[in-house]
């Protein structure tokens, strides 16, 4: 297989520039740039074959079943665009996906998740030096996940003009899975935590200027920043490390909602899947009305409604 008529390099660009994702972006073209380094030879120029070998290369390693099928995913996507992107002669890069018949691994995305126990968490918020700027910054951070079960990217890319009032209620917009914009009810608990946290950051109240950032200077905290966050008090409630991660928060988040009494329909639309089975799937796992849900998910964390 070959490409004709275009720099490879280029349509490199051109494929990662149609992506919506800047993360997506970047692990994609770690991916890309793995291929080549393992096969060594250009993906222009790779088989079936080179892609199989690849393949059992990273099972070779211990890759995760997750991961070796996030590394053929990224492939799979480089060959399909290549597939419709037309060259000056009017035909397609490619004719046919190389990767198409490989099959994939067998993935249960619940298999490592685990929720954070209602305890747990209080242990975690008591460590947290509120009287601190990090301290009022980290809290916000913890409970924004807890009250609102958005995921670690969602909360990693809101900006300070995506916290809004509208007739006296407050609301926040995010970006989900696939860029689709959503806007929802922010609870009070996180919007009096918020407004404690910039109140003493000294940082310039900006609308594109990032909501949570590093304490020093105005950069914003990546999805990575936040889970050593997450892991420093883990560490300082005595409590083991490896056992939570970010997702952690998001699962706890969907435990409150249920013995809140949400609708199974309810958490669903709250946690944006698209389908309904995942979110019973999701519940037996970890076994709003409107989202008005955080009030007693506040009176079950004892937290006074602020």
């Amino acid at each position: 297989m070959e490409f004709k008529s275009i720099n490879q390099m280029n349509i490199i660009q051109l494929f990662l520039s149609n992506l919506r994702s800047e993360n997506t972006r970047r692990s994609f073209l770690y991916s890309l740039s793995a291929f080549e380094k393992v096969s060594r030879k250009k993906i222009e120029s790779s088989t079936f074959e080179d892609i199989l070998a690849f393949k059992k290369y990273l099972q070779g390693i211990k890759y995760s079943p997750a991961t070796i099928n996030n590394r053929l995913s990224a492939l799979s996507s480089f060959y399909s665009f290549c597939q419709k992107h037309i060259d000056k002669q009017g035909n397609p890069l490619i004719k046919f996906n190389p990767i198409d018949n490989l099959s994939r691994e067998k993935v249960n995305p619940y298999i490592r998740a685990r929720k954070m126990s209602i305890e747990d968490f209080k242990k975690i918020l008591f460590n947290v030096n509120r009287k601190t700027k990090k301290g009022k910054r980290d809290y916000a951070i913890l409970i924004f996940f807890v009250y609102t079960g958005r995921r670690r990217s969602e909360v990693a890319n809101l900006n300070i003009g995506d916290i809004f009032e509208t007739k006296g209620t407050h609301f926040y917009r995010y970006k989900g899975k696939g860029g689709k914009e959503a806007i929802r009810l922010l609870p009070e608990p996180v919007r009096y935590a918020l407004d404690v946290y910039l109140k003493c950051s000294d940082r310039p109240i900006k609308a594109d200027y990032p909501l949570f950032s590093a304490l020093h200077r105005e950069t914003q905290l990546t999805g990575q920043a936040i889970g050593n966050i997450l892991r420093e008090y883990v560490d300082l409630a005595g409590l083991n490390t490896k056992d939570y991660s970010i997702h952690s928060l998001r699962h706890l988040s969907t435990h409150l909602r249920q013995l809140s009494g949400q609708s199974l329909t309810d958490i669903q639309k709250e946690l944006d899947h698209s389908s309904i089975s995942t979110t019973q799937i999701y519940l037996d796992n970890i076994s709003e009305k409107t989202d008005e849900s955080w009030r007693e998910i506040s009176r079950i964390l004892n937290r006074r409604e602020e």
